[in-house]
């Protein structure tokens, strides 16, 4: 076994020791949002047979003469049967999947999607429908979000009481969560589609293949079904960047404004992904690395005002439309989310809740992709050259600076395992980026240690803390 092999094993067990007898390594901490739970596992004999399951797929996806576009089918059905596996691990069925969206804070979408009256009123009357809702008893997780969040619930409750739209509330929420169940976990494993193209694309197809394994086998990912955060945000932000890169390397008019089209559409949704814009930018600097940083950095600026000018037209034609303003919504946003999570912008409060962050977003991406993408990160510092950095060493030390502005201007104490998720495909290039890299000199046992202690991973978190 090599060394990192070896610390990958050592560091997992002493996680699985924290999370199976419920030691306070992380609890005390300050602001700590996740404490031990212990959820009945009623059907835990579904567990070797998801194992089994987990290890066929892999052994074939990464077997010789795959087709590569098979193998990211196989990947998202593998996705969908471990997300939806351990939910029907708790020994109810469907409800092990679909109680998400009855008993979560943000379950509260839900039942605005079947009060309110359609897409355009919603957008038009956001802040007046909030103010029906609170004054109705409703929790208004709604004044942090942009309207995007709600249309998504809306988009889906439509959708599951098509054959009954005029069924009452009652009936079309029980539609609408039911639905969700089943289309949701589908939905939140489509974010393989853009990283595998992008990773193609733009790196190879090894490192594609990987980053999608590593994704399907992230504890965060498998264990937070029926949220917006999970299954749409993390699909929303890679296509956005497969978007911007694709721009930049044909250097199209066309795509650039798309790509700003699109970047509106996404924040539309959640004010978060405005994160992701530095990361675009110099990402899209790595790509065509043979030529100069001068002319690389030209071609970027231009299609960065093409998107310009499509955020813009979109800005102006939400604001004819439906009286939106994005600005007015995103202060309305913040003011509500610092009031929620009592944050006071001091030294203790960026540098303590900055740590906690981290250590919260590492815990639930498992110890074994956090290492790895720390292995990228020191790789990326040790060999960075500017003028010759590639898309992988532009993507780390863009992640790098999106961390530390989320650290310091997103204003959270915790609960980045699920603000984060967003991230989370990005991480994995990077990841599987090192993989391949130390897979050189430590073989294919690198390989079975960090897959398998990722699966075992998810199995202890869905016991001794899970996703509430």
């Amino acid at each position: 076994m090599g060394l990192f092999s070896l610390a990958v094993a050592v560091l997992s067990i002493i996680h699985w020791t924290i999370l199976y007898f419920h030691l306070p390594v992380f609890t005390w901490i300050v602001w700590w949002f996740w404490k031990f739970t212990e959820t009945p596992l009623k059907a835990l004999w579904m567990a070797p047979l998801l194992a089994v399951f987990t290890f066929f797929c892999l052994r074939w996806v990464f077997g010789a003469g795959v087709r590569k576009a098979s193998a990211v089918l196989v990947l998202m059905i593998l996705g969908v049967s471990l997300q939806m596996g351990f939910g029907f691990m708790e020994g109810r069925g469907i409800e092990g999947i679909r109680y998400r969206m009855e008993t979560s804070g943000h379950s509260a979408f839900a039942r605005y999607a079947v009060k309110v009256d359609g897409f355009s009123s919603t957008i038009k009357n956001y802040e007046k429908t909030l103010d029906k809702l609170e004054r109705d008893g409703q929790d208004t997780w709604g004044r942090s979000k942009p309207p995007g969040t709600m249309l998504l619930y809306l988009a889906t409750e439509r959708l599951a009481n098509l054959a009954d739209p005029g069924a009452s509330q009652e009936q079309r929420l029980w539609n609408l969560r039911t639905l969700a169940s089943y289309l949701w976990p589908v939905i939140s494993y489509l974010v393989l589609i853009p990283l595998y193209l992008f990773a193609t694309r733009f790196l190879d197809e090894d490192t594609a293949i990987i980053s999608c394994a590593l994704y399907v086998l992230v504890p965060s990912v498998t264990l937070m079904p029926l949220h917006t955060d999970q299954t749409f945000f993390p699909l929303f932000a890679m296509c956005a960047l497969y978007l911007f890169a694709r721009a930049v390397e044909k250097g199209s008019a066309v795509l650039g404004v798309a790509s700003g089209i699109w970047f509106y559409l996404i924040i539309f949704t959640t004010f978060s992904l405005l994160f992701i814009l530095p990361l675009l930018l110099i990402v899209s600097l790595g790509i065509d690395h043979e030529k100069s940083l001068a002319s690389r950095a030209r071609t970027v600026s231009i299609e960065a005002a093409f998107s310009l000018i499509g955020f813009i037209g979109c800005e102006i034609l939400f604001w004819i439309a439906f009286n939106y303003h994005i600005v007015a919504r995103f202060r309305g946003a913040m003011e509500n989310h610092v009031e929620w999570k009592e944050w006071a912008f001091d030294f203790f409060h960026v540098v303590h809740s900055g740590a906690m962050n981290l250590v919260e977003f590492a815990v639930w991406i498992g110890v074994p992709l956090t290492l790895l993408a720390c292995y990228g990160v020191y790789r990326m510092f040790k060999t960075f050259n500017v003028k010759k950095a590639d898309p992988a060493a532009m993507l780390a030390l863009g992640l790098i600076l999106v961390v530390t502005a989320l650290n310091i201007f997103g204003q959270t104490k915790g609960e980045t395992a699920r603000l984060w998720l967003f991230l989370v495909p990005f991480v994995c290039v990077i990841g599987a980026r090192s993989l391949l890299h130390l897979k050189r000199s430590e073989g294919n046992l690198l390989l079975v240690t960090v897959f398998m202690s990722q699966w075992i991973t998810i199995l202890l978190t869905k016991m001794n803390q899970d996703f509430y």
